[in-house]
């Protein structure tokens, strides 16, 4: 098997008195012209965990105009309004009111996950084997686990804390870009079984944090002081005052572009940060033109999940109410609204459920159904399944096609080999909650559920391009096509 160098490339090799050279393209996608491909990766590594993410987001749309609003108050809104709130520090739901929005007109609407496979801390976490100090994690998700041997990992999530003045909070601590953390594999030496080792999860996964000096004195504690320690330096409080915490591993290395001319983005977490930003990007481009929002008669929603990996079914998932709980809030102060808005705008309205799909694998190519393979390529994948594992269906389908067709963005189908198993997304979850027009998207990548994914940088552009588009108009559409 040949490793992954680069895409072919229109220009081939010329010799020439004994040497050579590549005539390449010399225009590179618009979106490593512009300032995207630092942007992006900032996003990602800035975004080791689901609040991480959510607050990264938060910040960027707050940059554009969007107003804060908590679940817990009265909703002021108003035509042309920018709006977000948080549920749970780790799902996000940001919309815009068009000029001409009524409640019963629709909504359109981009949805996304926060979350991504990785290793958590337990609450009891403190381990000591052969004079280490160990963290004890559990699996989260379906992550491919072989692939977080032998690289530096470090801590991120949330921390709550009580204050001096008896006040509960709430921080963000990314403990560090240097790795904390090691899972190391075993030598080959000693491999009994060494061209399949099997990975015995809760026995080879706990990693190494220190050396074990018999220090005393933490044995009142439930995690090792030293790491106790830097949650409360990293959060300004005493280590008493830490009273719970929520911290997942991660991979400590930089999200970066690559292949000969940086087709590739290199980064844990796209499955399904890429969707994140995508979605919320999609949301802001598309709302940035006053004259068109002006007219626009629908509401223009972003939505990115929590706990998708793991099934969605919580306060902060797509299988919560608090979707829909969000969408009937979002009505007009002192405007009348008839009893039946909601299902009438359910009847109008539009989803798309944006999650990561699978390229065609160079080296299994067997793995794809012949006619459905999805390839670096720009495109914007659209994911079917005869067994509704996906939402999308022929009219979801056709709506999108006539979006893409404005956007200029290919589409390309994907369904799996009858012999294949097939994953889902937050899609058919909405669709079944709501009752609403829904179709599944993504952008192709390479490695799901890997430590360090590989994705098609010309799709992140392409994928803004189409949300956004979307957004701008989709409330034109409505009345054109039998929903």
């Amino acid at each position: 098997m040949f490793p992954i160098f680069g895409l072919a490339s229109r220009g081939m090799p010329l010799f020439f008195r004994g040497q050579w050279s590549l005539h390449l393209p010399l225009q590179y996608s618009s979106f490593l012209s512009t300032m995207a491909q630092n942007e992006f990766t900032r996003f990602l590594d800035q975004s080791p965990t689901p609040y991480h993410a959510v607050n990264s987001c938060a910040k960027y749309l707050r940059k554009n105009g969007f107003q804060e609003l908590s679940l817990a108050n009265e909703w002021n809104l108003q035509k042309g309004g920018r709006y977000y709130t948080v549920k749970a520090h780790s799902t996000i739901i940001a919309f815009v009111l068009g000029g001409k929005y009524e409640p019963q007109n629709g909504f359109v609407v981009v949805g996304a996950h926060t979350d991504s496979p990785c290793l958590r801390v337990r609450p009891v976490s403190k381990l000591s084997k052969e004079k280490f100090k160990q963290v004890a994690v559990s699996t989260y998700g379906g992550g491919i686990w072989r692939t977080w041997f032998d690289r530096g990992l470090g801590l991120a999530g949330l921390v709550t804390v009580k204050r001096a003045d008896g006040k509960i909070e709430h921080c963000h601590v990314d403990l560090g870009r240097k790795p904390l953390l090691f899972i190391p594999n075993l030598a080959i030496h000693l491999e009994t079984d060494r061209l399949t080792p099997k990975v015995d999860t809760e026995e080879h996964l706990q990693p190494i944090f220190c050396l074990d000096d018999g220090e005393e004195g933490a044995e009142k504690y439930d995690h090792h002081v030293e790491l106790l320690n830097l949650i409360a330096q990293e959060c300004g409080c005493k280590v008493e005052d830490v009273i719970d915490f929520d911290l997942r591993t991660f991979p400590t290395e930089n999200a970066e572009l690559g292949g000969l001319k940086n087709e590739f983005v290199f980064s844990a977490r796209l499955d399904n940060l890429l969707g994140v930003y995508t979605t919320i990007h999609g949301l802001v481009e598309g709302s940035k033109k006053d004259v068109e929002l002006a007219e626009d008669t629908v509401a223009r929603v972003a939505v990115c999940f929590d706990h998708e990996e793991v099934g969605s079914g919580s306060a902060a998932g797509a299988k919560s109410a608090v979707f829909e709980q969000v969408l009937r809030r979002l009505v007009l102060k002192d405007e009348p609204t008839p009893n039946d808005s909601f299902a009438r705008a359910m009847a109008k309205s539009f989803i798309i459920s944006a999650d990561q799909a699978h390229a065609a694998h160079p080296n299994y190519a067997d793995r794809h159904e012949r006619n459905h393979r999805p390839r670096f390529d720009g495109s914007v994948v659209v994911k079917i399944n005869a067994d509704q594992r996906y939402a999308t269906t022929t009219t979801s389908f056709t709506v999108l096609n006539e979006l893409a067709r404005l956007a200029e963005v290919k589409l390309t189908k994907f369904v799996v080999k009858n012999t294949s198993p097939c994953g889902s997304t937050i899609g058919p979850f909405i669709s079944a909650n709501l009752g609403c027009l829904t179709i599944d998207v993504g952008c192709a990548q390479l490695g799901m559920h890997s430590a360090r994914e590989c994705g098609d940088t010309q799709s992140v552009e392409n994928a803004i391009r189409l949300y956004s588009t979307t957004y701008n108009n989709y409330g034109k559409l409505i009345g054109k096509i039998d929903l």
